[in-house]
């Protein structure tokens, strides 16, 4: 893992820069390097809707720009995703709240209420339960857990996509 110092901290992490992480097009198959760059576009593509209150859009873009920076400390990536699970709970509780939910429920029993007033599919429920599992085990971890770059954003893409569901008919 980089030992951050006042002379490398804004220099590309070493495991992003190594070009261990490719591209294969699948037209030719050629191979080419994913950069920093690459990943922060990947980032900046996932969308969250302008439905969604402000208090979870702001949180969402503190852990995605976490996530960015992972290019330049690789390990926050994963800190970012970490992140968006403590803010599903707060889009959770913010659609609760919308639907009079009283705020003084466990996350699980929110997810339950939602379930119960038909926002939540069951299929729904379940990707919203183990997205709280996830919250869980990260938020009480005991050694630190360091994921690839592209599984942490296809994560976040797919954590994101549930908040926007959430409040498509706010």
């Amino acid at each position: 893992m980089k030992q951050l110092t006042v002379d490398n901290w804004l220099a590309v992490d070493p495991i992003i820069a190594s070009g261990i992480f490719v591209r294969i097009q699948s037209a030719g198959g050629t191979v080419a390097e994913l950069t920093a760059d690459d990943w922060t576009a990947r980032l900046l593509d996932i969308h969250i809707s302008p439905a969604v209150p402000d208090s979870v859009r702001d949180q969402v873009e503190i852990a995605r720009g976490a996530m960015i920076y992972g290019s330049l400390f690789y390990p926050l990536f994963t800190l970012g995703l970490e992140q968006l699970f403590r803010v599903s709970e707060a889009a959770a509780r913010a659609k609760a709240a919308q639907l009079g939910i009283p705020n003084d429920r466990t996350y699980y029993e929110v997810l339950a209420d939602l379930r119960a007033r038909n926002m939540l599919t069951d299929s729904d429920h379940d990707a919203w339960s183990h997205i709280r599992r996830f919250r869980n085990v990260t938020t009480h971890a005991q050694d630190a857990m360091i994921l690839a770059p592209g599984a942490a954003i296809g994560m976040f893409a797919t954590v994101a996509a549930a908040i926007n569901q959430l409040f498509t008919d706010s």
